[in-house]
């Protein structure tokens, strides 16, 4: 069996592997948000990174797809149905419920007009207020509200990036070369950025993160041609360990990365979000959830504990965004289509996000 066939699936295991990697950038910024050193930079600052490559080396296969199938616009209104009202709706839940409440129990005060700044100053998905003020002062990290929603202006960049890149004929055409091209060209281009200390963090990481989903795009484009096994993923898994042991894994691991995680996703007999996708609601309430534990002394309680009650309490907030929020737009757009069109039945098997 290919990745190709193994992923064409309806129960694969994509939406699963992205929830095991939302849990663990909570499990990497514990330690940043408790103000409580890591026993080991894999625990942070490793672990959210390579979460978040994860996440984009995903995304880049399910966008891949999802683009030679679709218009430049139906492409366009999914990636947005799929982004825009779960990161609208936490900003709100955040900035309306969050911060009042907790700032009440904690003792502190609460700007209802910086709440309102900062709901409106996000809403183009670039991050143009981090705080609300007056609130999550007896935080022991930062007060930071929700600081992982940087990451979602270079998940959308990518979408627009390569959605007009993987409209040209030529590029479908030869697009396992392109990419693979395209790939080398970043690989040999992080490195050499990561050592330049006049170079922009926002350049890093839109090389670092780029490559990761373009990994994803090439494997996409190599699907028939990949086996499904399990030896894939532990060969990769120890090409991963080997570089990373030799230098920075994520200069040169992109495909490496990429090839398990897609593989395992096509592998694992786990369907759990196979119907109910919450990880991008892990990935959004995360950190919220986080900050309230902390502001109001669960770090105190242990690393450990604090991890796990972060774990268990992004999971209503998670469901509530999906079964609210994020599948009511997703389920409109077939609606839409099942009426203009009946006799045509659409599937997705794993969302991206």
């Amino acid at each position: 069996m290919t990745l190709g066939e193994a992923l064409a699936r309806r129960d694969n295991a994509l939406n699963f592997i992205r929830l095991v990697l939302a849990a663990g950038v909570i499990v990497g910024h514990s330690y940043q948000l408790a103000d409580i050193a890591a026993p080991t930079m894999w625990l942070n600052p490793r672990l959210q990174e390579w979460a978040l490559n994860g996440f984009f080396a995903v995304s880049g296969y399910l966008i891949a797809g999802s683009r030679v199938r679709l218009s430049f616009r139906e492409f366009l209104e999914r990636r947005a149905r799929r982004i825009l009202p779960g990161l609208w709706t936490v900003l709100v839940v955040v900035a309306f419920g969050f911060a009042p409440i907790i700032s009440w129990l904690a003792g502190e005060g609460w700007d209802p007009v910086s709440s309102l700044t900062y709901v409106l100053r996000n809403l183009g998905v670039v991050v143009g207020q981090e705080f609300i003020d007056q609130t999550l002062t007896h935080a022991p990290g930062t007060p930071l509200w929700n600081g992982p929603l940087w990451t979602l202006s270079f998940e959308i960049g990518c979408y627009l990036a390569f959605g007009l890149f993987l409209g040209l004929r030529w590029v479908r055409r030869h697009g396992a070369l392109v990419c693979a091209a395209l790939l080398v060209g970043l690989m040999t281009a992080h490195p050499f950025l990561m050592e330049e200390p006049e170079i922009g963090l926002v350049w890093k990481n839109i090389v670092r993160l780029t490559s990761f989903f373009a990994a994803g795009v090439l494997c996409w484009f190599l699907r028939d041609r990949l086996p499904s096994r399990w030896s894939v993923v532990v060969a990769c898994t120890v090409c991963l360990g080997v570089l990373s042991a030799v230098s920075d894994g994520q200069w040169y691991g992109q495909v490496f990365a990429a090839v398990a995680l897609l593989t395992a996703g096509g592998l694992l007999p786990i369907r759990v979000g196979a119907t109910n996708d919450i990880s991008y609601g892990v990935y959004i309430y995360g950190w919220p959830v986080q900050q309230a534990l902390a502001d109001l002394g669960a770090a105190g309680l242990g690393i450990y504990a604090y991890q796990a009650l972060s774990l268990l309490l992004v999971i209503p907030f998670a469901w509530a965004s999906w079964v609210l929020v994020e599948r009511r737009w997703l389920s409109r757009r077939r609606d839409a289509l099942s009426v203009d069109v009946p006799q045509v039945a659409h599937h997705v098997s794993a969302r991206a996000t």
